[in-house]
């Protein structure tokens, strides 16, 4: 039997390399315009990009987004040493600011001794960063991990004043990456979801239990009733107490937003 496969991403390797720090070696802050990729190899450090401030330590590696403002430190007592990969993407990597995987160590070794493929080194660099890119791809299916957080935080959390942004701050990833994560999980974005969810409870609030528009309104975290009934209305076709009314012959369903 033969199976075809097809694939729109591409790798292309820029620069690698590896270094033993001095105490308190720091660079930054800078941006770059490819992704770099830093495993830790001993000691530790510190990185900061996406606004926030990261610990790293041995077997985990830094990852720097392109465009994205970044600046690291090694320890002042135990200065860090570490093996780098930048690279170019067609597409966009999910992949965390930080990423905790020592079985990656074998792979940044190779890269490491990269220079003993002499004509060789690009191919040889590109297929290990699609190596690399197996590796966290299928590492505890992170992707799922963090998708599985932000659902608990909207599901327990949405009668309260929520955001994307807040939802992040809470996963420690910033909004930008979230909703690149969720979307290529759920297929739709997080603000979409956090949404379609409000919108569900306050249809039952209205119809199974009863309630009034402004307490429902409050109920789903929406403060202002008009606020609430515009964004009902903009969901549903109709206001609130037009789907109340048309109840037995609906204009719009919920389950036309199947979540799956």
């Amino acid at each position: 039997m033969e199976t075809n496969v097809t694939n729109q991403m591409q790798f292309m390797p820029k620069y690698y390399g590896h270094e033993s720090c001095l105490p308190g070696h720091s660079y930054g802050p800078v941006v770059r315009i490819e992704y770099l990729i830093h495993y830790v190899v001993s000691g530790c450090g510190i990185f900061k990009t996406h606004g926030n401030e990261y610990t790293v330590n041995p077997g985990e590696m830094f990852v720097v987004t392109p465009g994205e403002e970044y600046y690291y430190r090694a320890d002042e007592k135990t200065p860090w040493s570490y093996i780098w990969i930048g690279f170019s993407s067609s597409e966009p990597l999910p992949f965390d600011d930080i990423i905790d995987c020592c079985e990656a160590g074998k792979i940044f070794e190779e890269i490491k001794n990269c220079e003993h493929q002499q004509a060789q080194t690009i191919p040889f660099l590109t297929a290990r960063i699609w190596d690399l890119y197996a590796l966290l791809s299928n590492q505890n299916n992170y992707a799922t991990k963090y998708i599985d957080k932000a659902l608990d935080i909207i599901h327990t959390c949405y009668m309260n004043e929520l955001s994307v942004s807040i939802i992040a701050d809470k996963l420690n990833l910033s909004r930008n990456h979230l909703t690149l994560l969720f979307k290529e999980k759920m297929g739709i974005t997080p603000k979409q979801y956090l949404i379609h969810f409000r919108m569900k409870t306050a249809a039952d609030l209205l119809t199974v239990y009863q309630k009034s528009i402004a307490v429902v309104a409050a109920s789903v975290g929406y403060p202002d009733p008009f606020v609430f009934s515009r964004t009902f209305k903009n969901h549903f076709g109709v206001s609130p107490m037009q789907y109340i009314q048309r109840l037995e012959k609906p204009t719009r369903s919920f389950n036309e937003f199947k979540l799956t």
